[in-house]
């Protein structure tokens, strides 16, 4: 199996790794660190360095009751890096749901859209699917949008729901000209999801992967792995992060997206190598 993204193929024998850069001032985990151009491209650097396949270059916070980011600010964010990360010849996935936005990463030479309103902005699909070679997308599933998704979410079947708009939207991008190995699927972990609504997807995550679908989930460091332990802040999340995303990967998920590359790499290896053995 492979996951293709415009001149690129990454091959699934091993779990891809996409590394988080936010170039904002406001994200959950790790606003304002790498806000300033020069750190940002050293951190890259280092992502890719620790074993990461791919950096997702994100330039709009969309945590929880977040305002949008105005499109201008959102581009000159993430220009310069994008720029930098090309010329050095590292694969790159934007973090928008702008088609505005999209248009000009993959102009500038991005390879991934990584779309957390799964292609449900007005001329998103039409826009990236006018590039070719077809650049990667993530289609993400997420109740209503930032500023509301976590206002009592609620789901008379959360895995019916999720995998429906899911299939739904792959379809749309197939007829568009996308093939399945250049679409990858995300749940959308603390998208309008419970805390009981996150543990059920991880612990059942097999029931997605039926679907001869590439799947991508995104645990990284967010507000439900701190919840088992009651309450454990951002920068101790490392550990339940490190947990949530072995079992996916023992259980068969295509790619992670994740702020600790080297710790993360490392569980990963082993959890492949216990899948492996376990005929």
């Amino acid at each position: 199996m492979i996951f293709k993204a415009r001149n690129r193929s990454f091959d699934l024998k091993k779990t891809i790794i996409f590394g988080i850069l936010n170039v904002t001032p406001d994200s959950f985990y790790d606003g304002g660190r790498w806000c300033e151009p020069d750190i940002a491209i050293k951190r890259a650097f280092k992502m890719i360095e620790e074993g990461a396949d791919i950096i997702d270059l994100g330039g709009e916070s969309t945590k929880p009751f977040v305002d949008p980011t105005p499109l201008d600010v959102e581009i000159e964010r993430i220009l310069p890096v994008l720029k930098e990360l090309v010329k050095n010849d590292i694969s790159v996935s934007v973090d928008t749901y702008k088609p505005e936005v999209a248009k000009i990463a993959l102009e500038e030479g991005a390879i991934i859209i990584n779309d957390i309103f799964g292609l449900r902005s007005e001329g998103m699909l039409e826009t990236i699917s006018s590039f070719n070679p077809k650049p990667g997308i993530i289609i993400m599933h997420m109740k209503k949008n930032p500023k509301e998704m976590q206002i009592n979410p609620e789901y008379d079947n959360i895995f019916n729901e999720i995998s429906e708009f899911l299939h739904a939207q792959a379809k749309k991008a197939i007829s568009a000209g996308f093939t399945k190995e250049n679409i990858l699927l995300d749940v959308g972990l603390g998208f309008g999801k419970s805390f009981k609504d996150n543990l059920k997807l991880c612990s059942n995550y097999e029931r997605f992967l039926k679907d001869n679908f590439l799947h991508l989930i995104g645990p990284s460091r967010k507000s439900f792995t701190g919840l088992v332990s009651k309450g454990v802040p951002t920068e101790d999340r490392l550990p339940a992060t490190i947990s949530v995303s072995s079992i996916c990967v023992y259980k068969g998920i295509h790619a992670l997206r994740v702020h600790d590359v080297k710790e993360i790499r490392l569980a990963c290896d082993m959890a492949e190598e216990m899948r492996k053995l376990n005929i």
